[in-house]
């Protein structure tokens, strides 16, 4: 009888354990699909992803290259400012180089009302960052923040350099585009960025 009462028992732990490791696996598994899922097909190319339009983009916290802590969020709820543009960039990518005057030029014809960050997203985290001598060697005048995590990466669906979102002052997105800001995509931008300024 005591035998059979604790057999009883020890199944019906294995039987939650079970259940529980499961219920896990499948909380993981769903948020990974979820974090999946968020990402879009960018322009019928299917090896570029990109957030959709009016997603909120994902907490931006982290450190510019003096090692000042900057959040997006924060940044974004300074009065006068109305919406921020944001490049993931790598040092070693052309269109990333050749992306800085275009946006050196925004930074000083919207002022205060548009922040302009660049993050940078292209080393690995076991290598020294490459952002300052990248700053010095083009010109940056902007922030660059630095070392964005994996995860972060990974939420902001990067799939190629450089990629942009132009978010409004509640952090929802815009405009966004991946890939050089040749003329078409510039004008399509200082659009975006005079509809956000419109509005009070």
């Amino acid at each position: 009888m005591m035998l059979t009462r604790t057999l009883l028992i020890s199944l019906t732990i294995l039987l939650l354990a079970g259940v529980g490791g499961y219920a896990l696996y499948q909380g993981v598994a769903d948020r990974a699909q979820t974090s999946a899922s968020a990402c879009e097909t960018y322009e019928n190319r299917e090896n570029r992803r990109i957030l959709p339009m009016g997603a909120a983009l994902p907490p931006l916290t982290l450190n510019t290259l003096e090692g000042q802590t900057f959040t997006l969020s924060e940044a974004l709820r300074t009065p006068r400012v109305k919406m921020a543009l944001i490049e993931l960039f790598a040092t070693w990518c052309p269109h990333c180089k050749a992306s800085v005057p275009t946006l050196r030029a925004l930074q000083q014809s919207y002022g205060d009302r548009m922040l302009v960050l660049a993050v940078n997203a292209g080393d690995a985290a076991e290598e020294a960052s490459t952002a300052i001598a990248f700053r010095d060697q083009y010109g940056v005048t902007y922030p660059i923040l630095d070392r964005p995590s994996k995860d972060l990466i990974k939420g902001l669906c990067v799939s190629s350099f450089p990629t942009f979102y132009l978010v409004d002052k509640s952090g929802r997105i815009v405009w966004r585009h991946i890939g050089e800001l040749e003329a078409s995509r510039r004008q399509a931008l200082e659009k975006a960025i005079a509809t956000v300024s419109r509005t009070p």
